[in-house]
């Protein structure tokens, strides 16, 4: 398997990320926003390492439980293995910039 770079290692982890979450809830819910959504969507250099979502229709510790609870998840994390990534670190929730309509979370990949 060919070794991918910290950068690669990333993204594959934000769009597994976002894949898990749109199990979990609603698309209708939330929005990407930020550096991962220019990256993705629209091809852009940009690159953030944290994922901006605004919500909207949830309340905002439900959604830090859902997002919590995915990042927290065994099979979420080993899933990661085959790629290098030993570790799956969640945010400090209380340490985030957030805002009532803006959800910012941040991880620690090992």
């Amino acid at each position: 398997m060919k070794t991918l770079n910290n950068l690669q290692l990333r993204e594959l982890f934000h769009l597994e990320f976002l894949r898990w979450l749109s199990k979990k809830l609603r698309p209708a819910y939330y929005a990407l926003k930020g550096g991962v959504n220019m990256r993705f969507f629209f091809n852009s250099f940009r690159y953030s390492e944290d994922i901006d979502l605004d919500i909207g229709g949830i309340e905002v510790l439900r959604l830090q439980d859902l997002v919590m609870n995915i990042l927290r998840d065994n099979d979420f994390k080993s899933s990661f293995k085959p790629f290098g990534i030993e570790e799956v670190i969640p945010p400090d929730i209380a340490k985030a910039k957030q805002t009532e309509t803006t959800q910012r979370f941040k991880v620690h990949l090992i």
